[in-house]
Order: C-alpha cells, then structure tokens, then sequence
C-alpha cells in the first residue's frame, strides 16, 4: 500500500503558489503551443481522411458509371441485331405490298425502334462518299471505280452505331480501290521507245568495214 506524503504535496503546491506571474505565463503558453500543435496534427489527419474518402467516391462513382455504359452497349449490341433484321426485310419489300397497311405498321415498328435508341443517345453511322475511318468503317470489298477518290466510301453495306462519341459497331462497307489510282498514273507515264532502250553500238572503224567488205566479195 503507497503512503501518501501530504506534508510533501502541501509543500508543492506552496511552491506552485509562490510561482512568479512569468512563469506561470511560460507554462500556459507552453501548453497552449502544445494543444495547438496537437488541434494542428488532427486537423491534418482530418482533411486528409476528407480527401481519401472524396477520392473513393469518385473512384466509385467512375466504376459504377463505366460499369453501367458497358451494360448499356452490351445491351444495344444485341438489340442492333434486331435492327439489322428490319433493315434487311424493308429492302426487299415487293412494290405490289410496299403500300400494304400492314407493311405500314411494322415500318412504324421500325422507326419507333429507332426512335427509343435515338433517345439512348445512338446514331446510325451510314455516310457514303466519305474517307475510310477504321474507327467507324470495316471494309469488306475493294472496288474498282476511277471516279471516287482513293479510298473513299462508295457504299454501305450494314449501318454501323456510336453511342456518344464511341463507336459500338463499325460500319461495314464498300470502298473505293487505291490501285486504280496508281494505275492510271503509270498509264500516263508510258515506258519509253524501244529505240531509247536499245544500247548504243559503237561506230565501226574503217579496217573493220574494209574486212567486212572483203568477206563478203571472196
């Protein structure tokens, strides 16, 4: 059991008493400084927890939203296909139904489809007489025609899709060949005469002709 001295505690807290007013100040800002650094060091800990917890809910939120496009475009691919369907059964409608009230309707069906996947942000990619972007266009047929410029897109032969500025589904299509174009330059540089490319013959010298002469005459 610990014995309390209380002569010796009644003796301190004399001595603290008769402490000078400057010391007493000394201690207050001391310990002040220390509650100062320590509010100081919380603070710190704080916007730091702030800033981590601020990133992950960022990091979240990108995740969920990149997640959900992913779903999206899955989604729609598989929808395309539908699409691609009624695009394929209108460019075959015979022109003695084309006025037909139920061709009619399922056309309607048609451009309401459209119209939903308008709203979700999809657009056709179905320009012609445009430059080949492997980014939009998968070629599928080179074509001969020296009217087009090299390369371009002479026709589409299924519509493509972008949602935004992404492209779901490439455009597949018919472009124009590049090497019609470098044969119709090689055709305006024709090669040239045969005379041009023969090798000179040096000229005979007269003991040469002379002996030739003689050949022949015996």
């Amino acid at each position: 059991m610990k014995i309390i001295n209380f002569k010796k505690v009644n003796e301190k807290d004399s001595k603290e008493e008769k402490a000078s007013p400057e010391k007493i100040k000394e201690k207050t800002e001391d310990t002040c400084s220390e509650f100062k650094d320590e509010a100081e060091r919380n603070l710190a800990g704080w916007k730091r927890a702030m800033a981590d917890y601020e990133n992950l809910h960022k990091r979240m939120l990108t995740e969920k939203l990149s997640a959900r496009r992913e779903g999206i475009e899955e989604s729609l691919s598989s929808l395309l296909v539908v699409l691609d369907y009624f695009t394929a059964a209108f460019s075959s409608v015979p022109d003695e139904i084309a006025a037909n009230p139920w061709v009619k309707g399922v056309e309607n069906i048609q451009k309401a489809f459209l119209d939903t996947l308008s709203g979700l942000g999809v657009q056709p990619i179905n320009e012609i007489n445009v430059p080949f972007d492997p980014t939009t266009h998968e070629a599928v047929e080179h074509v001969n025609d020296e009217n087009a410029p090299a390369g371009n897109v002479l026709s589409v032969i299924t519509n493509g899709y972008r949602l935004g500025n992404k492209t779901i589904r490439p455009a597949k299509v018919r472009i124009s060949n590049i090497k019609v174009i470098q044969e119709k330059k090689d055709s305006s540089n024709p090669p040239t005469q045969e005379s041009d490319a023969e090798e000179t013959k040096p000229p005979e010298t007269k003991n040469e002709k002379e002996a030739e002469e003689n050949k022949l005459t015996n």
